[in-house]
């Protein structure tokens, strides 16, 4: 059992120290911060082999990540790289920050966020979180900003054609709006609560 104790000789300065008698020295209070912050920082750069395990990337994945997953690409520039028709896209930082899937060739996923609850819904709507939506339609075949896009880019003999179906969020993260051609969505719109008399 640990304890603290100060030592009586500095008065303007409480100094404490944790006391365990089988150690020979006890720990003083900033050995143990120490201490602290190396497991801390050991479990955030990813010593614990989470994302290392992982069969996808997502949003914050690092470049070395999409290499070990994806491959080598078939071209790069910028911040972007390309596997046939699709593209992962980087932050200045060097994680990955988007992507677009056209082909389905990546191995990416968007994942729900830890506090996530869930919805009684099948469907959603106007104001629904990300995690919603992404819990009831799947994931993305691309995005960009505020806006996921769902349906891919069809090739036929005479022209190239694609599905329309979007959901638009606010920088709430919240359903705003969405677009739906091909009627893929579970989105409905819902009767307000207020009567009208």
């Amino acid at each position: 059992m640990f304890r603290f104790l100060y030592k009586p000789q500095t008065p303007c300065f409480i100094y404490p120290q944790v006391y365990n008698p089988t150690m020979k020295k006890p720990l003083t209070f900033y050995t143990i911060i120490l201490l602290f912050l190396v497991s801390l920082i050991h479990s955030l750069t990813g010593c614990d082999s989470s994302l290392r395990e992982k069969n996808y990337f997502t949003i914050g994945s690092t470049k070395d990540d999409v290499l070990r997953i994806q491959g080598q690409p078939d071209r790069f520039s910028g911040y972007t790289w390309y596997y046939g028709r699709a593209s992962v896209g980087f932050s200045i930082s060097g994680s990955v920050d988007g992507w677009s899937n056209s082909g389905g060739r990546l191995n990416a996923q968007l994942e729900l966020s830890e506090k996530y609850e869930g919805t009684k819904k099948n469907y959603f709507t106007i104001g629904s979180t990300k995690d919603d939506v992404l819990r009831i339609q799947g994931q993305p075949d691309r995005f960009s900003g505020y806006t996921w896009y769902y349906g891919r880019k069809k090739m036929t003999k005479k022209k190239k054609t694609s599905s329309n179906a979007s959901v638009a969020f606010g920088i709430d993260g919240r359903v705003k709006k969405w677009t739906d051609s091909d009627g893929i969505l579970n989105a409905q719109l819902e009767l307000s609560e207020r009567k009208y008399e």
